[in-house]
């Protein structure tokens, strides 16, 4: 595909865990708080508050900043921003996963002849699974977005904005939205997260500057 602008580094180039992931330090004050809180309560509340308090590992992934942005149009539409490595936790559950938070740095190209029209640019999070869901066979880690499933969107820029904004959106397994409740819920150990950017209709462009993704998993269970 042709695409005009640079290209965003990939997750391999520049991804992985970065500095301010959760630390082995703030690990420790995340168990010696729990080891606190059974010696004065019921074990098994334990794990909800520390929930609750969200008191999580964390592992972010991201593109990096670059100067110009990338430019997808609907010819080059769904452009892979970033592919996290496969996504781990320590904790031994069903739902290892409990958020997942997007931060993207884009905009529209500025302009558009009928504002009411609604924004056709746009972003979504898939899902490439660790295990296929038919077969139970593990997949290839260098399979292609052709086996994305569970894809949504995240969000769509703001129409005709001619200047970057940096979107924060937040999915939880405690959120009001079933489907995003659903979505991190079903995140398991191997799997990795897909951002793709999209644009449609002529003369739409979606402007991408930087992508990131940090993944939260339970600590305590």
């Amino acid at each position: 595909m042709d695409h005009v602008g640079v290209t965003l580094p990939t997750a391999g180039e520049s991804s992985g865990k970065q500095p301010h992931d959760t630390s082995q330090e703030q690990l420790r004050d995340i168990y010696h708080t729990t080891f606190l809180l059974r010696q004065k309560l019921v074990p098994d509340v334990v794990p909800a508050i520390i929930h609750h308090a969200g008191l999580f590992s964390r592992h972010t992934y991201s593109t990096g900043k670059v100067d110009h942005a990338v430019n997808v149009a609907e010819r080059t539409a769904p452009y892979t921003c970033l592919t996290t490595d496969p996504i781990n936790s320590s904790a031994r559950t069903q739902t290892p996963f409990r958020k997942v938070l997007f931060a993207i740095q884009s905009r529209d190209q500025g302009w558009v002849s009928n504002r009411d029209g609604g924004s056709w640019t746009w972003f979504t999070a898939g899902v490439l699974s660790s295990q296929d869901a038919m077969t139970g066979e593990t997949r290839d880690a260098d399979q292609g977005d052709s086996f994305l499933i569970r894809e949504r969107q995240i969000y769509r820029n703001d129409v005709a904005s001619k200047e970057f904004k940096t979107h924060i959106i937040e999915w939880t397994t405690d959120s009001e939205n079933e489907d995003e409740r659903n979505w991190v819920s079903s995140l398991q150990r191997g799997d990795k997260i897909v951002v793709r950017a999209w644009a449609r209709f002529g003369g739409w462009q979606n402007k991408v500057k930087s992508v990131s993704v940090a993944v939260y998993s339970a600590a305590i269970v």
